[in-house]
């Protein structure tokens, strides 16, 4: 049956149903024989109706479990703006789940909610990885400072009249504990 012709069944059905009891009335038949007959024809009619709803469920039954696997890349995206994780290994979910969620809604219209709430996922997971950033080349920088600092502090040191000694064990001490800094972009 074609697509126009399901749509219409349901009406149809109740047109053929106001048609034979009209037609029951100016032509009547024996009880026994007009009970069989309309048996058969509320079964037909019974069956119009009841292909509509198992249609109708099957459709809404598609629609809550797309709308489930909306939510289930939403929750995922939700949970990688907790900033854990290596960074790459963040970037490369985010893009997995971008591409998962393109694919979806490219097959079902997204509840404009849900498309809000997984563009703010994807923004606070964006947010999250250049925090991150910032506070790592934050701290690149301070080592930096600091080792600029001791450099300056043994340069005064050495050009002082008459030179002042220096804690050899002590500067090297200080200068290691400055060499393990992160690197920017390293993701810890």
């Amino acid at each position: 049956m074609a697509k126009a012709q399901e749509r219409d069944a349901p009406a149809q059905a109740r047109a053929l149903q106001a048609r034979w009891t009209e037609h029951a009335k100016s032509h009547p038949l024996a009880g026994r024989d007009e009970r069989t007959l309309w048996e058969r024809f509320r079964a037909a009619c019974n069956a119009v109706f009841e292909a509509r709803d198992s249609q109708r469920k099957e459709v809404d039954s598609r629609k809550r479990e797309q709308r489930r696997a909306f939510d289930e890349l939403c929750e995922q995206a939700e949970r990688l703006s907790n900033g854990e994780g290596e960074d790459d290994e963040v970037r490369r979910q985010l893009r997995e789940l971008q591409q998962k969620w393109r694919e979806a809604a490219a097959a079902q219209p997204v509840p404009p909610a849900l498309d809000s709430r997984f563009r703010a996922a994807r923004s606070a997971v964006e947010a999250a990885l250049g925090a991150r950033r910032r506070g790592e080349e934050a701290l690149v920088w301070q080592a930096l400072l600091a080792k600029a600092a001791l450099c300056e502090e043994a340069d005064a040191a050495l050009m002082a009249e008459p030179p002042v000694a220096l804690d050899a064990e002590s500067l090297r001490g200080r200068w290691a504990r400055l060499r393990h800094c992160p690197r920017p972009g390293s993701g810890r």
